[in-house]
């Protein structure tokens, strides 16, 4: 019997929605702790600087491994001899999915893959 009533007093007070007092003051205290509209404490317009002259640099050290790429290909194309020829054609495999993915790279505008 002592179950059953413990039981029914859970379920009870499990069941009861809970009572929701808001203050009445208290989106008016809210509103008081934003900033004013159309403020910003920073406002960013444009990239700094040298993060513009870092994407820079960093794309023309892209385009020179391009262009070295294309040149080691060109001398491994040019290379006969009995060597290894599958190892040769492994390198310019290698290399030619580096020319495919440099160029890609290069040709997609700044911020695209953000």
């Amino acid at each position: 019997m002592n179950q059953d009533l413990l039981d029914e007093r859970l379920t009870e007070a499990l069941e009861t929605a809970p009572r929701v007092e808001i203050a009445e003051d208290f989106a008016v205290r809210v509103m008081r702790r934003l900033p004013p509209r159309g403020t910003l404490p920073y406002q960013v317009r444009t990239l700094p600087y040298r993060v513009r002259v870092q994407a820079s640099v960093g794309r023309r050290v892209s385009l020179a491994a391009l262009m070295v790429l294309l040149l080691a290909v060109a001398a491994f194309a040019l290379q006969t001899g009995s060597g290894n020829v599958m190892a040769r054609i492994a390198v310019e495999s290698v290399f030619a999915v580096e020319i495919v993915l440099l160029t890609v790279w290069l040709s997609l505008r700044p911020g695209a893959l953000r």
